[in-house]
């Protein structure tokens, strides 16, 4: 465990400081799958004025630490806190049964909303969990480090859904129990209605303290249940969602009761004082394998820690109930099987136990899969035991990790970016200097990252060793891997960022780009994945970036204006739809064939002989639709240009390189470039007004035309890896002709993936609400000559950016 960063608060609560160190509320904490953090906090992060103690519930993004975003405030105590399948809803529960669930506006985790709320008066809420959508990708460990087929590397396993409605399709939804026994469920159905069931876990009322649920292969929910007394069986339940079939506008909730146990710890001291008389945690291993389950107690001797599995055992009748069965012929099975708990093994701490976190599922389709367990503890240890049998791998002490004033200073001098100055502020109080005792724990979806939540909400991130790869950094093929994984799930890949080393980008890169344009990946796989590969490519070269070379971002360039420009292609190519119904292509499929064909042909550098050969009705769309793609040609427009104009500068230095001139060289991109010049004059012929605006320097210059002729010898030139002198002069003039745009085409990166990481020693410091100085910095962008950056650039750049967004949201759906 090597501690990355910390985000601490500004000032001490001396008014607050005892009450918060001795843990009487709870600190609750949800980490996303897009590595967004929801906890909760006893005091107000950003304002240090205010005494009245309320419970806040904040979101922050990993990669952002130290900007807050505030989902709401309350006056209890948060007891439930879960992200959604989709990382888009919170789940919120209270001890006075208070429900709610918040939602984000637009996608943005600063904007929230309330959609659903419920209350249970006088109970309190004690465990929460969102239905599963029976989707489940698994890494075959066979093959994980072979360049094989994704679907040969990645397994797609189909488990049931909670709750299905017509056609087997899954819905969201949550369940919640309460301290009482309480059940309850609601549906968000497809059509924005809702749907709600109730029911007890037996046939009457209890008093639970500690709840945990999980998922079941067969869509059921599997829940253990505790008193709090270590004397007392661990009771199990399992219950069934299901839509009624009579009334549709209802849940129907099945319980029934499940295996339960008794702790080992108890039976052995059956006779005797017990030492560990309080149960402090219940957790299942894994959320959605519930085959083994972890127990904690303490006591006056500290705490214990037990394994639990779940396995079958086979009973054995009595033969006077076999002849009983048999009397009243009644079939008998043989050797009938029933599954129990069945204890593994144990281990004892001297302290007491503060947190316990277990990764959240299963990667690998290894049975059991090599896995690890967090703890946390009073006495300021975090302890790292193996999943099968808690022997200890490694443990780190808390008490001797300090805060130092002057943690955040330039390791690297060379580096292009500005000086970095220690952010931490000098006048916080030297008792905040150290970490407080952690009362939550979070593990990333690659258990790549943990995050540590103290008493007073500060967030401690620490980095792991890969699971495949105990106490080894991680390598490059679990670098890989990994990657490749977030690719197929949608999963964010920030903790694996922040675990790579800056060596391997060149190599991944290289090797995904293999793997994903073999002949083993099918087209339509390519084509799915396509947008996902390139941000990724994109984001790899623009986030690690440890030197003064602008290579990384020139690159990064290449790759984000080559996803920009496909989405842009392929929203366009499917709005033209043939009149007739064709057997073999259709008008976009044609068009695509009379570029590629012939890029030598003297008649394909002529626009207008290229509109001969097509039927522009084919390509007739209506008006509205036209103009709402106005902006997104003007950013057509704009790159054909630019990339024409950094030619001379690229022929004459070939070390002369700009973010996105690089597609240049890339044939498929220069034709998708062709193609949409193609659509974007039949489109002008019908309607000027989509037209892009043009500012000529020369009233008789066709400048659209220009640019498909250049570009057409672009391609011409491509297979003699040397541009023609003709074609240089050519585009040295095109200055004189046309205003030619300057365009940013990488975004900046900001934030902890950012190069300052590699100019800063570990751990990072932040302070909540305050940007630090050392994350900020530089990167000098040569422009190309005669390029201008006219007027509105700025706002057309916007609209290119709203534009590609929604457009490219629609082609998805």
């Amino acid at each position: 465990m090597e501690h990355f960063y910390s985000v601490l608060r500004n000032e001490p609560l001396l008014h607050a400081k005892s009450f918060l160190e001795n843990g009487i509320l709870d600190v609750k904490s949800s980490l996303s799958n897009n590595n967004v953090l929801a906890f909760t906090s006893n005091i107000d992060l950003l304002d240090s004025s205010q005494k009245n103690l309320r419970i806040h519930v904040y979101v922050i993004d990993l990669n952002l630490p130290y900007y807050p975003y505030l989902v709401s405030s309350y006056e209890d105590n948060i007891t439930v806190l879960e992200w959604d399948n989709k990382s888009t809803k919170l789940l919120i529960g209270d001890e006075t049964g208070s429900i709610q669930v918040w939602s984000t506006c637009d996608y943005l985790i600063s904007e929230w909303q309330l959609i659903y709320s419920h209350c249970f008066s006088g109970d309190i809420i004690l465990a929460g969990i969102w239905f599963q959508n029976g989707t489940k990708f698994q890494i075959n460990s066979e093959k994980k480090d072979t360049n094989v087929a994704y679907q040969e590397k990645f397994r797609y396993t189909k488990n049931t859904p909670s709750v299905v409605q017509f056609g087997n399709t899954h819905t969201d939804g949550f369940l919640c129990l309460t301290s009482s026994g309480f059940i309850y469920a609601h549906l968000f159905c497809s059509d924005g209605k809702t749907m709600t069931g109730y029911d007890l876990l037996c046939n009457y009322r209890s008093k639970y303290q500690r709840m945990d649920i999980s998922h079941m292969k067969n869509g059921n929910f599997l829940i253990c249940t505790s008193s709090g007394d270590a004397r007392l069986p661990l009771t199990c339940f399992t219950v069934k969602v299901e839509i009624k079939h009579k009334d549709k506008s209802k849940l129907e909730l099945t319980c029934q009761p499940f295996s339960s146990f008794t702790l080992n710890c108890v039976q052995a001291n059956s006779n005797t004082q017990l030492p560990y008389t309080n149960i402090t945690n219940l957790r299942f291993m894994i959320l959605d394998i519930p085959n083994s389950i972890l127990v904690s107690a303490s006591g006056a001797n500290g705490s214990i820690i037990e394994l639990w599995e779940l396995s079958e055992k086979t009973l054995t009748f009595h033969p006077a109930i076999h002849n009983l069965l048999q009397q009243q012929n009644q079939k008998i099975e043989i050797n009938p099987t029933v599954s129990c708990w069945k204890y593994i093994t144990s281990t004892s701490f001297s302290s007491h136990l503060s947190a316990i976190i277990t990764p959240k599922t299963n990667l690998f389709d290894i049975n059991p899969s090599p896995s690890f367990l967090i703890a946390a503890f009073t006495d300021d240890t975090i302890k790292c035991l193996n999943q099968e049998n808690l022997q200890l791998l490694t443990e780190l002490n808390l008490s001797t990790i300090t805060i130092n004033n002057q943690t955040n200073v330039n390791k690297n001098p060379k580096l292009i970016h500005p000086n970095i100055i220690p952010p931490v502020n000098t006048n916080r109080n030297n008792n905040w200097q150290k970490l407080s005792t952690i009362r939550n724990l979070q593990l990333t979806w690659s258990s790549s990252a943990m995050i540590a939540i103290d008493s007073y909400s500060q967030i401690h991130l620490f980095r792991l060793s890969p699971t495949m790869e105990p106490n080894v950094a991680m390598s490059l093929n679990h670098a890989q891997l990994m990657l490749e994984y977030s690719i197929m799930t949608g999963n964010d890949y920030w903790d694996i960022l922040i675990s790579m080393k800056p060596s391997y980008v060149e190599t991944i890169c290289d090797r995904i780009n293999d793997c994903f344009l073999s002949k083993q990946q099918n087209q339509s796989m390519q084509q799915k994945w396509l947008d996902s590969v390139l941000q990724l490519k994109a984001t790899l070269f623009r986030c690690i970036n440890p030197g003064p070379s602008t290579n990384h971002l020139c690159k990064a360039g290449d790759y984000h204006t080559s996803k920009m420009l496909y989405a842009i292609f392929e929203t366009i190519k499917r709005l033209i739809r043939a009149r007739e119904y064709f057997d073999n292509e259709g008008p976009a499929e044609k068009l695509s064939h009379i570029i590629q064909s012939k890029p030598t042909d003297i008649q394909m550098l002529n626009l207008d002989k290229i509109l001969i050969m097509l039927d522009s009705k084919d390509f007739t769309v209506e008006t509205n639709t036209q103009l709402a793609f106005k902006y997104l040609f003007q950013w057509v427009y704009d790159l054909s240009l630019y990339i024409l104009a950094s030619i001379p500068q690229q022929y004459n230095q070939n070390q002369y390189r700009l973010p996105g001139v690089g597609l240049v060289f890339d044939t498929k991109a220069v034709n998708t470039l062709r193609e949409l010049l193609v659509i974007l004059r039949f489109w002008g012929i019908m309607n000027s007004t989509v037209l892009p605006t043009i500012l000529k320097l020369q009233d008789n210059c066709d400048v659209i035309a220009t640019i498909f002729k250049l570009l057409s010898k672009v391609v011409a030139s491509a297979q003699s890896d040397k541009f023609e002198e003709n074609l240089v002069d050519e585009c040295c003039l095109l200055s004189n002709q046309v205003v030619i745009p300057q365009m940013e085409l990488c975004p900046k990166s900001i934030g902890i993936a950012s190069p300052t990481l590699y100019g800063n020693t570990l751990p990072l410091i932040f302070d909540y609400g305050e940007e630090p100085s050392f994350m900020k910095y530089s990167v000098k962008i040569h422009s190309i000559d005669g390029s201008t950056n006219y007027f509105f650039s700025k706002k057309r750049n916007n609209n290119y950016h709203n534009s590609s967004i929604l457009l490219k949201f629609k082609a998805v759906l």
